[in-house]
């Protein structure tokens, strides 16, 4: 929420491209605890992004996110869902990319 109240006196849109490229690259960090700030950071940030109008910028998030569900570490899963899922409360479900409907199979394991 502080992360929230401070963005509000900032104009943010002229770096989002710089800040949802720079989240990016941290999803695709070979360390656990890199990925699971970029996901925090994200869950943050998603309404901030929706905001500004900036929904492609979520798009892209959504989707490296949800390629991201086969996370390994149980913490850093963990924040890669909340940020699935702060994502999906700013978004229409008709606008989610991958549809709202593939979400909860992926993540639920399999049997094998």
């Amino acid at each position: 929420m502080l992360l929230t109240a401070f963005l509000k006196d900032i104009p943010v849109k002229p770096y989002l491209t710089q800040i949802v490229t720079a989240i990016l690259w941290r999803l695709n960090n070979k360390s656990a605890k890199v990925r699971q700030q970029a996901g925090d950071l994200t869950t943050r940030l998603a309404i901030v992004i929706k905001q500004c109008g900036e929904d492609h910028q979520l798009h892209t998030l959504g989707l490296i996110l949800f390629e991201q569900l086969g996370e390994e570490y149980p913490d850093t899963l963990g924040s890669i869902i909340a940020a699935e899922g702060a994502i999906a409360n700013v978004m229409r479900r008709t606008q989610m990319n991958p549809p709202f409907k593939d979400l909860l199979p992926r993540t639920t394991p399999h049997s094998a």
